[in-house]
This record gives structure tokens, sequence and C-alpha cells, in this order.
């Protein structure tokens, strides 16, 4: 493996670029200029930079939570529904970028399709009630994930 990496690398310049050149900036545009290229590098030097695993680990839980729910209503395409599924948790760990940005956009729309027949259950049924917790715990999981790709502006 090569020392520094390049994530170790960005930082770095971050790091520099932060401590050292943001202090002695006074005017406006200026400053928000560097603070914004320290963002863009923190972002590239953590785990936005290398997308591949989010985007795999997002689209297996989607595929595997949306799998319980395939015989609990009707969607309109069931059969194209349990392929994708049975497709995204057989596949290989962090394929493509090309391969995983298709196959996350394909559970995306599941996950959608799910939510809309979920709707049309009745609002009592045992499997609605059920199936929104289970949602929510998706839904959490997915938002949790996705803060972890996010960096946020440091106290400038």
């Amino acid at each position: 493996m090569i020392h520094p990496t390049p994530a170790e690398l960005l930082t770095r310049i971050a790091d520099a670029l932060a401590d050292t050149v943001l202090p002695e900036l006074d005017a406006a545009e200026s400053r928000i200029q560097l603070q914004v290229a320290v963002l863009v590098l923190r972002r590239l030097a953590g785990p936005a930079g290398d997308v591949g695993p989010y985007l795999d680990t997002d689209t297996r839980d989607v595929a595997a939570t949306v799998d319980g729910w395939l015989a609990r209503f009707d969607l309109p395409d069931v059969d194209g529904a349990r392929d994708l599924v049975a497709d995204v948790l057989a596949s290989s760990p962090v394929p493509t970028t090309a391969e995983l940005v298709v196959r996350y956009e394909a559970v995306q729309q599941l996950l959608v399709d799910a939510q809309r027949a979920l709707r049309e259950l009745p609002p009592g049924h045992e499997d609605r009630v059920a199936i929104d917790a289970e949602l929510r715990e998706l839904l959490a999981r997915m938002l949790s994930r996705e803060s972890e790709i996010h960096t946020t502006y440091s106290a400038w």
C-alpha cells in the first residue's frame, strides 16, 4: 500500500489550508472560497470519496428489508421485485460503481412501490402496522449511513 494514501493526503491539505491559510484571510469572498475548498477536500478524504461501500450497504439493506414484505401486499411487478431482491442479495460485494448505481436506483424504485402498496392496506391491517415500523427502522438506518458520508462545516 502507498503511504500516505490519497485520503491522508487530502486530509493533510485540508488541515494545512484550514490551520495556516484560512486564519490569514480577511476578505469575505476569498475566505468563503477557501472554506468550500477545505470542505470538498475533507469530503473526498472521507467516506463520501468512496461511495461504493455506502451504495452497496444501502442497496442490500433496502433489498433485504423489502424482501420480507413481498408476500404481504400486492406490487405491480412482484416477480420482477423478487428477481431484483434475489440478484442484489446474491451479488458480490461492492461491484463496479456503475453496477451499484443501477442496482441502487432499482431498489429505491422498489422501495417507492412498496410504500405505495403499503398505503393501500387498510389502516388497522396487521401487516401495515408491522411493515410501517420496519420501514421507519430502514429509513433511520439509511439516514444514519447518509449522514456518515456528508461532512459538515467546521466552526471557522
